[in-house]
């Protein structure tokens, strides 16, 4: 039986860079990442921004996760792996997967270096207008961000510091690793 790792943090702290280095150091290990984005409801929530009035679709807030069809994916894949590394915004705010997970990362950024890196993925990896990137974090991701995935951090095992390389954190963890299997 694998060992659950989750890896959680606001958008674009650097979650799924940490977790791409931990999944390429654990080469001994059959490990399989999952991005919790994958199983995203369709169609989306939508959520009244506090800041415009304007109605959006939430991607920041714990009803957009199907949880129960992400637990289903990771149950189904945990014995077939050594290690399922699990990343999202709202991973730690299901107390199901708290539970499950054998350890539990946050990962921590600024808003100015969250920002900054948020306009530049999604406008260089997704084509986004870079008004509508800023327009939409300001209006309305935000606001989910400090209502739920901020506030999960009191549930992680481990915080670490997003805007620092992740040499020290990942040593952490590869140990932790070793000592549990």
């Amino acid at each position: 039986m694998g060992i659950l790792i989750g890896i959680s943090g606001c958008s674009a702290s650097g979650k799924s860079t940490f977790a791409k280095v931990l999944a390429e150091r654990l080469t001994d290990k059959k490990v399989m990442v999952i991005n919790s984005d994958a199983f995203f409801r369709n169609p989306l929530p939508r959520m009244i921004s506090p800041a415009n009035g304007n109605c959006y679709d939430d991607f920041n807030s714990p009803e957009t996760l199907d949880i129960y069809k992400m637990m289903t994916e990771v149950g189904a894949n945990l014995a077939e792996n050594d290690i399922i590394i699990v990343e999202g915004v709202l991973i730690l705010c299901f107390e199901e997967f708290r539970q499950r997970a054998a350890l539990t990362v946050f990962v921590d950024a600024n808003i100015e270096t969250r920002l900054s890196r948020r306009l530049v993925r999604n406008t260089r990896v997704y084509g986004m207008n870079f008004d509508d990137v800023l327009e939409y974090y300001l209006n309305a991701a935000r606001f989910s961000e400090q209502k739920h995935t901020g506030p999960s951090k009191m549930y992680a095992d481990i915080v670490i510091n997003g805007e620092r390389d992740f040499i020290k954190p990942i040593e952490v963890l590869l140990a932790y690793i070793s000592l549990s299997m």
